[in-house]
């Protein structure tokens, strides 16, 4: 059984790794508006992109994050490169405490630490101000995103090398089937600091036939004048549909039972 934790109602589903339940209202109108492309080789690539256009989502996604915090005495919140730079501002406004980047290599001017970790391709890295995070600071972390876990784990063994303790680390969406927490819990120092996920990526929506593949146009291009040709009245959230003519149409993300299963 999972336990249950904070008046948020999210759940344990792992030691150290707390969800929302699938039933709760936030996290299901949350869940429909995160559309997953083929990118990059990743089967299911989710765009967040999809949860800021959506304003009634989105602002549902800052309350619940400045809920969950607000009684967390947070010094600091730390967003990663770059989808966290979306996320972590509004919180931390509403927090009324200092937002901090985690930015690439050769981003950051002026004195900065910096991690390497290899991710599922190459190796990345990570930096941040030497004199944005202080001893003692209690820093909650957040991204779009938890996959393997590599990524969150070098942002909190930055923050951690800075002499401040990492209260929580928050993503929108995690893929649970990849169990990203073990390899983050796997370092001793980090084994103790909770992860929170509003959603699980088996949560979100099945996406239209069609709608999958990921282009990129020439912006005077004939394509571009067709996809403006068939956004003309589609409703918000909509995606595009390639048809097999070569034409497109606009479609709804597919709503009720039909879900993402790219990592089932």
């Amino acid at each position: 059984t999972m336990a249950q934790t904070g008046g948020d109602g999210a759940v344990e589903v792992a030691k150290n790794f707390f969800r929302l339940p699938e039933s709760h209202p936030g996290a299901m109108r949350i869940a429909q508006t995160l559309p997953g492309y083929e990118f990059k080789g990743v089967p299911a690539f989710f765009d967040v992109g999809g949860l800021t256009a959506d304003p009634e989502a989105f602002q549902m996604a800052i309350d619940l994050l400045v809920s969950r915090y607000a009684s967390k005495k947070i010094d600091v919140v730390a967003g990663f490169d770059s989808r966290g730079f979306l996320l972590g501002p509004p919180v931390a406004l509403a927090l009324k405490i200092p937002f901090v980047m985690l930015r690439k290599p050769g981003k950051l001017p002026g004195p900065t630490v910096a991690v390497e970790y290899a991710t599922e391709y190459s190796t990345d890295g990570l930096c941040c101000p030497c004199s944005a995070i202080r001893a003692g600071d209690r820093v909650m972390l957040i991204d779009d995103l938890l996959a393997t876990g590599g990524t969150l784990k070098a942002g909190a063994t930055l923050v951690q090398s800075l002499g401040a303790v990492v209260a929580e680390c928050a993503v929108v969406v995690a893929i649970e089937f990849l169990k990203g927490w073990e390899k983050f819990h796997s370092d001793p120092k980090l084994s103790d600091v909770p992860i929170f996920s509003m959603i699980d990526a088996g949560s979100t929506p099945g996406m239209p036939e069609g709608s999958t593949k990921s282009f990129v146009f020439d912006v005077n291009g004939e394509e571009v004048k067709k996809i403006q040709e068939a956004m003309k009245g589609a409703p918000s959230g909509s995606v595009l549909v390639k048809n097999g003519d070569g034409s497109w149409t606009a479609a709804k993300l597919c709503g009720g039972e039909a879900k993402n299963t790219s990592y089932a």
